[in-house]
Order: C-alpha cells, then structure tokens, then sequence
C-alpha cells in the first residue's frame, strides 16, 4: 500500500519575542499561514526568509 503524507511548517525564532510562548505562538501563526497556502508548505513568521527547502516552494507569512 502507497501512503501519501503532506506537511505544513510554520517557523519563527526568538527574534519575533524573546518569551518561549512569543516565539510558539509566532510558528503557529506561520504554521497557519502555511496550510492557508497548500500542501508541503514551509512559512516563516514576520517576513524571515526560509532557506534549504528542498523540494518545496518556501513561502513567507506577514502574520
């Protein structure tokens, strides 16, 4: 049996809010964005690039 599997990713760092609950509620805004976008998406919050996606079209969340 052939098993498909997408995947979305939201990405933020520290530099959006130095607090840990800043910096996960940044990824899940992009996290969000990603999905909105299709599948096997990668978004970064606030405009940071997304580098070394392989495969995949790197999109940008402005969340």
């Amino acid at each position: 049996a052939v098993v498909q599997v997408t995947v979305s990713i939201g990405l933020a760092d520290s530099r959006v809010d130095p607090r840990p609950a800043g910096v996960v509620k940044a990824a899940d805004q992009a996290l969000y964005a990603a999905k909105e976008e299709g599948r096997n998406r990668v978004c970064a919050h606030g405009g940071q690039r997304v580098l070394a996606v392989r495969g995949s079209h790197a999109q940008t969340a402005s969340r």
